[in-house]
């Protein structure tokens, strides 16, 4: 029998201009995932975002040695 806890997580979080309101997200997410004890990565897919989602992505993989960013995609828009 295989319990939640034994588990890896990938959570996927797609970003487009999302600079407003990815940092509390992020943290919302990254508690939650703390609390369940699960062993897991967080992936944010900023899609060319024109805001300072970008930045905020850096800023928190700095901040926090557990997460990690995994590129950009460059679609025009």
């Amino acid at each position: 029998m295989i319990l939640l806890n034994d588990m890896t997580y990938s959570i996927v979080i797609p970003a487009y201009n999302e600079g407003e309101r990815l940092g509390a997200t992020l943290e919302k997410v990254l508690q939650y995932v703390r609390q369940q004890g699960w062993d897991a990565e967080v992936i944010v897919v900023n899609d060319g975002s024109r805001d300072n989602t970008a930045e905020i992505v850096r800023g928190v993989c700095r901040e926090k040695p557990d997460f990690t960013a995994a590129g950009e995609s460059r679609q025009p828009r």
